[in-house]
């Protein structure tokens, strides 16, 4: 196994890891960065105008903010387990006052230190230290810094702990090669609290969308497949090619014309009569 140890480039080394298996991305944040799962996207208004970084994770879980000081890593590969459990017994040696619980390592009066998901043949975690994330947002910054705790586990440390239980060599510039990790449009969500970030409505539209395979071969609707929700009273039409149904779908921000556009460009909806 190989140990890569950057700085920021949270995106750059989560796109490695997809393509990489059986190595551990290391990033040490000196700089504000948001992190959506594929299931989640910043509104489109303030995904042009944030004055952070934002990246994609492959994990299914919620958005966390991260800062200078903070440091992120994604495994992806055969020793999945292994790293997860070897890395929990490292923080909770180090520092006893940490509990594993709700996929985070928190403190008694409820300070989330570090939290971790799994990912596909994987996980990831993100380490917090003293500092809060900050943008120009102040709907992101109150959201995604509730709860945030000092986790007092030092980086170098924990590259070292694992260098040697892994016998890895611990290298500094990441694979040439990557694979993009694309974003759905789904609505986000802060890790700290689990509840919506913006005001979210409920809509139905009618529609015909093409049928894809999902990453486990099974046969959806592809507005499903990219986070927007289930179809109701829905069937496969034309050589089972597509879904005819209603979709249902929500809204974040008030950004209605900019998620029906997302439907048609990036989904391939088309709307049918009766639309609600």
């Amino acid at each position: 196994m190989k140990i890569y140890f950057i700085e920021d480039r949270v995106q750059d080394a989560l796109d490695s890891g997809n393509y990489e298996p059986n190595s551990l991305y290391f990033s040490k944040i000196t700089k504000d960065a948001i992190i959506c799962p594929i299931n989640q996207s910043v509104p489109e208004k303030k995904f042009k105008s944030i004055n952070c970084d934002v990246a994609t994770s492959k994990r299914k879980a919620f958005t966390i903010g991260v800062t200078e000081g903070d440091y992120c890593f994604t495994y992806n590969g055969t020793q999945a387990k292994e790293v997860f459990q070897d890395v929990l017994d490292y923080c909770i040696e180090q520092n006893p006052e940490l509990k594993s619980k709700r996929r985070g390592l928190i403190y008694e009066d409820g300070g989330i230190a570090v939290v971790y998901a799994p990912i596909r043949d994987g996980v990831e975690f993100c380490f917090y230290g003293g500092k809060k994330f900050n943008c120009n947002y102040e709907e992101f910054n109150e959201s995604l810094n509730t709860n945030r705790a000092n986790c007092n586990i030092k980086l170098e440390d924990l590259i070292t702990h694992l260098a040697k239980t892994f016998d890895s060599n611990i290298l500094t510039e990441l694979p040439d090669h990557k694979t993009e990790i694309k974003n759905n449009r789904g609505i986000i969500k802060s890790c700290s609290s689990g509840k919506d970030i913006f005001g979210v409505k409920k809509k139905i539209k009618n529609v015909v969308v093409p049928a894809v395979k999902d990453d486990d071969g099974t046969i959806k609707p592809q507005t499903s497949v990219m986070g927007f929700g289930s179809m109701n009273n829905c069937r496969l039409i034309n050589n089972d090619t597509e879904y005819s149904g209603e979709l249902h779908y929500f809204v974040q921000d008030n950004e209605d014309e900019e998620t029906e556009e997302f439907l048609k460009q990036r989904g391939n909806a088309k709307w049918q009569t009766g639309i609600h």
